[in-house]
């Protein structure tokens, strides 16, 4: 068998079944019922090797040999990779369906791979590439790939075109960018043939602003302020950006294009969250917090003479507004509202009467907003199960729909406002749960846990007695509660949720329960999880409620919530009292 063949032109033996579960080699990736599972390109190799000879036992030294070839690594790698594959298959170590350890010899298969029989393969260029390795940083978070991806449509609604097609399926999509590094906050330019983005190559340089040219190869750099640049718009000729830095995050700075002149636009009092550019220039839309710290507000900047507008207000407790985008005509600005990471609401305030039309249902989370070139629709990038998605709003029949695309994860979101044609983020992000080594005080370590996978594992939480961690992982395919109650443990799956998004982790003081935020479409609900997976709700249909902390006795835990019409802290018992 050829099933370790790293040439492209793969065949159909690379695609093959192991009971209900498809393999497909060239895309590393497992599925089973809709559910697709993606692996790291060694972890596949080390399945297709134990797959291509079942039921013979492969030594640790064979496999480390034919798998990692020269490179020297220790046998903890091996284990890793062997965890992973069971985690993937969900498949129990002491009672295996799919990988048996033969105690101080290896491991075989145990199952005879199916064929299945594929078309002709796509061409190289449309294969989806494998995913890049992880880096793990400092607070356990790693942008692995932050690519830009341009997405084009195929062309203008024709006027010959049926009634049943969908404006959301005639977009065509094409990669843009694919640099060292980070790759941000993407912004196209008015006439569609610009895109500037926020970029590092992770080399200790500091982070800039560059500019792509759509048609060409060309990208260059823009002077700007020293610090990480955010909020950028384009002017509306296309001359000049506009956009506020982290280290000073008071003054909106313009720099040329052409030139790389810049200069200072307007110095404001508080924290600046985010700005657009009006389609007449004479205005920039600001978020703007009138206390530090407090709620962001959008304002309204007359770039004549400097005066400040305030254009929306909202009692206390309601969050920010953030992502001013102004419509085409200039009539209309829409905004978010909400904590950015849960539930947020689409707002549309007319220019001409001062009246907010509220957009309904709610969004999990909203990462950016624009329009269409028509102003009849909203395009918002979305996180609903962690995943970010492009979705589209109709204004007028208020139907709410994703737009297909064929990238992972889609953070942030820019139109051109005279072309069809809009960029989007596509973020491949790997969260690890790290150690720190308090051995040394003097020279803390930041080290690897055995608590990881290639998905999203976080909010690692230590048991009163110091001997179980709980974590919330992806890597079932959903957000759900795991648990490792021994060092020498595998880490076992707790809950079985399969939707909600889970949050603020907690344990009781006695070890017992496990209190935590679970993010659905319509509430946010506090849940009590006992140990052996069996929750109980404490929260009513459409409630907001975030756990926080438990009394010390453990007979209280602490929720915020705003079902008195304002975010305030209750206490609630264990029972839902």
């Amino acid at each position: 068998m050829a099933i370790l063949n790293k040439d492209s032109n793969h065949t159909g033996q690379d695609v093959f079944m192991l009971n209900e579960w498809r393999v497909e080699a060239p895309l590393n990736r497992i599925e089973r019922d809709s559910k697709a599972i993606q692996l790291e390109p060694r972890a596949m190799r080390v399945l297709l090797l134990l797959a291509s000879k079942p039921e013979t036992v492969f030594t640790r030294a064979d496999i480390m040999t034919e798998v990692w070839d020269d490179a020297i690594v220790n046998d903890e790698a091996l284990t890793r990779i062997i965890s992973l594959l069971r985690q993937a298959f969900d498949d129990d170590p002491k009672h295996p369906r799919f990988i048996e350890t033969i105690y101080k010899r290896g491991y075989r298969m145990l199952v005879t791979p199916n064929r299945v029989v594929v078309p002709e393969p796509a061409s190289p260029e449309s294969m989806p590439t494998p995913s890049a390795k992880r880096r793990p940083l400092l607070i356990s978070f790693a942008f692995i790939v932050l690519m830009l991806v341009l997405l084009i449509s195929l062309k203008a609604l024709e006027p010959d075109r049926t009634a049943s097609d969908d404006w959301t399926t005639a977009w065509t999509q094409t990669p843009l960018t694919s640099l060292p590094g980070a790759e941000f906050s993407p912004v196209m330019s008015p006439d569609g043939s610009r895109v500037a983005f926020v970029s590092s190559n992770l080399k200790n340089d500091p982070w800039q602003i560059r500019v792509k040219v759509i048609a060409t190869d060309s990208t260059f750099a823009l002077p700007t302020r020293y610090g990480f640049p955010t909020c950028l718009a384009w002017s509306p000729d296309g001359r000049s950006l506009a956009y506020v830095t982290y280290e000073d995050d008071h003054t909106i700075w313009t720099v040329s294009v052409g030139d790389g002149l810049e200069r200072a636009m307007f110095t404001g009092d508080y924290h600046i969250g985010g700005l657009d550019w009006s389609p007449d220039g004479e205005a920039l839309a600001v978020c703007m917090g009138e206390a530090d710290p407090g709620p962001l507000r959008i304002h309204l900047v007359h770039l004549d003479d400097g005066s400040v507008q305030r254009l929306t207000s909202a009692p206390e407790g309601v969050g920010s507004d953030f992502c001013p985008v102004f419509s085409p005509d200039g009539k209309s600005l829409a905004f978010g509202r909400g904590q950015r990471n849960f539930y947020c609401r689409l707002h549309v305030l007319s220019l001409t009467n001062g009246k907010i039309d509220i957009i309904d249902p709610e969004f999990g989370s909203i990462s950016g907003i624009d329009w269409d070139t028509a102003g009849q629709r909203l395009l918002v990038a979305t996180c609903p199960e962690d995943v970010g998605v492009l979705q589209v709003v109709d204004l007028s029949t208020g139907v709410r729909r994703d737009l297909p695309t064929k990238v992972s994860s889609i953070e942030w979101i820019s139109s051109a406002r005279n072309a069809d044609r809009m960029v989007v983020a596509n973020i491949h992000k790997d969260m690890d749960i790290l150690s720190i080594n308090l051995s040394d005080p003097g020279h803390p370590r930041l080290e690897e846990t055995p608590l990881n996978s290639t998905r999203h594992d976080k909010n690692p939480v230590h048991s009163p007695d110091g001997r179980s961690v709980a974590f919330i992982s992806q890597r079932s395919g959903f957000s759900e509660i795991w648990m490792r109650q021994n060092p020498a443990d595998e880490p076992r799956r707790l809950t079985r949720f399969e939707g909600p998004e889970l949050l603020n982790l907690r344990w009781s003081p006695d070890g017992q329960l496990l209190a935590t935020t679970a993010v659905t479409q319509d509430c946010t609900l506090v849940m009590v999880v006992d140990l052996d997976g069996s929750s109980t709700p404490l929260s009513g249909e459409g409630c907001r409620d975030y756990s926080t902390s438990w009394s010390a006795d453990g007979a209280w835990l602490f929720v915020q919530s705003d079902r008195s019409a304002e975010e305030m802290t209750w206490r609630m018992r264990p029972d839902g009292t």
